[in-house]
């Protein structure tokens, strides 16, 4: 992927590029990010915004008062909800072009654009842009402050955009841990991928098969079928409207019918709403809602899954996911396990992230997870490796991940491809 920015996001200060997971991107710092192999992102930091040239004459600002620890700080103000450019619902290439503008109110110091859960660009680099054509010569009224940026080579399928704006310094000066963010979003869709030989426009609403109206926590398989109508290229299971599954293969598909099956394990204790979505693009129709209530929990919860990212000159990139629907919440903190020792090592991690992550074993099929990744040190571990994941006072283990043999494996599959 191949970022061009406006006149004001120009990258000519910009260093080295550098290889990072996703979560090491998402840690501070300006930088531009694209999708390199396996996961990983091919970053650049962005040369910082010029300061303004100051004129003594030009008011000064009032201190901030400091009230010690009596009071707490106060939280930052989050920015004015922006205004965002039309995005196409697909795209006639495979770029598209973000504009954002705020016409009054707070201003953010800095912004970020996302894309299907991966950060792409973090940047304190704004313009301003005519709001209102006034009709009346010299008489204009602009934004107090907009962002513009194009991304080329999108990859094929469906991308869900996400432009957030955010403040971490609160009035009286002092930065939070905490940024107080305000968040739009888009979807669009690029040509070329998920069934991209399949039938466009809007499909037939899908109908579910017979699913039991309660269960004690055993795993539920859900099927469907779209009998006769207008196809789709990929579909979604959903729970009261969330995403749980996304998947491009079908039981069936031919010139006017398909059919899908998936089998949840883990559902939380509760009631759930399912639904399927048949879409083309980003042209969907919904099945109708399925009641289904969980009175227990299931008695062996999908563990964390473990896949090998990257291999480093000293040892690998690991990734983790955990299905979301399987989880009470979202991991609060994370930890390798040595498994020959049973030791953990490496530093407590906080970072998890929202990510769609492969189905083991179920090609063309993502699941909405909880993610995380990082470096591992061949010194560190015995030979397999685990991640034990924290909420409260709960752990899960993964089972045992042993990185030589996935990259042997890995290995293998590109000499395989390579050799077609």
């Amino acid at each position: 992927m191949r970022w061009m920015f406006a006149t004001l996001l120009c990258l000519s200060g910009a260093s080295h590029a550098v290889l990072l997971t996703p979560s090491e991107a998402e840690a501070l710092g300006e930088r531009v990010c694209k999708p390199a192999s396996h996961g990983m992102l091919d970053c650049q930091t962005i040369a910082p915004p010029l300061q303004p040239v100051l004129d003594e004459r030009d008011p000064k600002p009032l201190k901030p008062t400091d009230f010690g620890d009596s009071i707490p700080p106060a939280a930052p103000d989050t920015p004015m909800k922006p205004t965002l450019d039309a995005i196409p619902a697909k795209l006639t290439g495979n770029s598209v072009k973000i504009g954002w503008d705020i016409g009054y109110g707070t201003t953010a110091e800095y912004w970020e654009v996302w894309d299907n859960g991966v950060l792409r660009i973090r940047s304190r680099n704004f313009t301003q842009r005519p709001l209102v054509n006034t009709g009346i010569t010299d008489v204009k009224i602009v934004s107090v402050q907009s962002g513009v940026v194009s991304v080329d080579d999108l990859p094929a399928g469906r991308h869900a955009l996400e432009v957030r704006l955010c403040n971490t310094v609160n009035a009286q000066g002092k930065n939070s841990s905490q940024p107080a963010c305000t968040v739009v979003s888009a979807q669009t869709w690029v040509d070329g991928g998920q069934g991209s030989e399949a039938a466009t426009g809007k499909p037939d609403a899908p109908q579910i098969n017979w699913l039991p109206s309660v269960t004690t926590g055993e795993p539920v398989e859900l099927a469907w079928n779209m009998w006769w109508g207008n196809t789709g290229r990929y579909w979604q299971v959903l729970d009261a409207g969330k995403v749980l599954v996304e998947s491009a293969a079908f039981e069936v598909s031919d010139a006017h019918s398909q059919a899908g099956r998936i089998t949840l394990n883990g559902l939380q204790p509760g009631k759930h709403a399912l639904q399927v979505r048949l879409c083309s693009g980003l042209e969907c129709a919904e099945s109708s809602s399925e009641a289904l209530e969980v009175i227990l929990p299931t008695a062996q919860p999908p563990a964390p899954v473990l896949a090998l990212q990257a291999t480093t000159v000293d040892g690998w990139v690991v990734g983790w996911s955990l299905p979301r629907y399987a989880s009470a919440g979202k991991p609060e903190r994370w930890q390798w396990v040595d498994t020959g020792t049973g030791k953990v090592f490496g530093k407590q991690q906080g970072g998890v992230r929202e990510c769609m992550a492969a189905e083991p074993g179920t090609p063309k099929t993502r699941i909405s997870s909880w993610c995380g990744d990082g470096r591992v040190a061949r010194l560190d571990v015995s030979g397999a490796l685990a991640v034990r994941l924290c909420r409260k006072d709960e752990c899960i283990d993964s089972a045992a991940f042993t990185p030589d043999e996935a990259e042997t494996q890995s290995g293998q599959r590109n000499m395989a491809g390579g050799a077609q």
